[in-house]
């Protein structure tokens, strides 16, 4: 906003008055003591309200550090942690849980956190197109988007390869015996919850955002390079993509809530795969579809989605407050299914 300038020239006054600067160690050692706490001690569960705590305090994190940050090496130490957080994305342990979602944030944040500043660096000057001054706090901007870009790159796979895994949880059969906390039972009002077992929604929220973190990484990195590593996470989530859409649900109010879960994190992908080239979408369809022209194939796609998300919409499973949340997720489809009728016209 307007105050942005003159917050960020105090910043750095302060910064300059001050043998130690406080505030930028603090933002440096940030992702290491966000990630190490876990809340109570022995739990590693979570929901929806924990993420959410998490989200903001890292959302607030990722833009007083691009307001107060200008040397290039303390990016370059933020981001080696998270590389090697990355690396340890394959280790499975209970106490990792909380530890891998905040990363997910933390990356997610940061990502978002450059996209405005793109956005005003162009809004402003058209400093990349221009070539006027493309700074952000002394540092090129370009150079910090280009320094992120290649950490987030070596551990894309890793990335890829913990989604496939945790979204086992949103094909669970075996959900008849699971019951739900009371707290959930007895709520009045408020945001709708998830209508889960605590055990489960940390597992839906892991996949969830896990997914959501995958498609910000390909989609922002997408603008930047055309690494051969992009294939096959595009080919991930076309997979996710299809599994998603022609799922049907199972009987129970718990299986249509994991299928709704299903749906929450096929919006974030549809957003990447709008920003994916056309040529890929042919190739998936291909394998998938190989006696079939690729109208039909598009009409296959938006006529399963629609079947069997009305389906669980009336089918009578979910209680109304959960309905209304589907009904938001539903809506993303139409601007995806636009976005390659568009590319396919091309």
């Amino acid at each position: 906003g307007p105050l942005r300038g003159t917050v960020q020239k105090w910043l750095l006054q302060k910064k300059e008055c001050s043998e130690r600067n406080t505030l930028l160690d603090e933002l440096i050692d940030f992702p290491t003591t966000f990630m190490k706490h876990t809340g109570i001690e022995g739990s590693y569960l979570y929901d929806d309200e924990d993420v959410g705590a998490w989200e903001a305090e890292a959302r607030r994190w990722a833009r007083t550090l691009l307001l107060v940050t200008s040397e290039e090496h303390h990016f370059k130490q933020i981001f080696t942690f998270l590389e090697k957080c990355g690396n340890k994305l394959s280790e499975h342990s209970s106490t990792r849980k909380c530890a891998d979602v905040k990363f997910f944030i933390i990356i997610i944040c940061l990502i978002e956190e450059l996209e405005v500043r793109q956005k005003k660096l162009v809004h402003q000057n058209n400093a990349i197109a221009g070539g006027g001054s493309d700074t952000t706090n002394g540092l090129e901007h370009r150079a910090l988007t280009q320094m992120f870009e290649k950490s987030l790159l070596s551990v894309l796979e890793n990335m890829v390869a913990f989604s496939k895994q945790s979204c086992s949880v949103f094909w669970l059969k075996n959900t008849d015996n699971m019951d739900l906390p009371c707290s959930i039972k007895g709520r009045l009002g408020g945001p709708s919850q998830r209508r889960l077992a605590t055990s489960i929604t940390s597992s839906v929220l892991q996949c969830i955002w896990s997914m959501r973190c995958v498609s910000s990484v390909v989609s922002w990195c997408n603008h930047y390079t055309s690494d051969v590593s992009f294939h096959s996470a595009f080919s991930f989530l076309w997979e996710f993509c299809w599994e998603v859409i022609q799922h049907c649900t199972y009987a129970t109010e718990i299986g249509a809530e994991l299928h709704l879960a299903a749906y929450e994190a096929l919006a974030y992908v549809l957003a990447a795969l709008s920003t994916a080239p056309f040529s890929q979408f042919l190739d998936f369809m291909e394998t998938k579809q190989t006696n079939q022209t690729i109208i039909l194939s598009l009409d296959l796609l938006a006529t399963t989605f629609l079947g069997n998300i009305n389906n669980l919409l009336t089918n009578g499973v979910l209680t109304r407050s959960r309905r209304a949340v589907l009904m938001c997720w539903k809506t993303p489809f139409y601007p995806f299914l636009a976005a390659v009728m568009r590319m396919n016209l091309r």
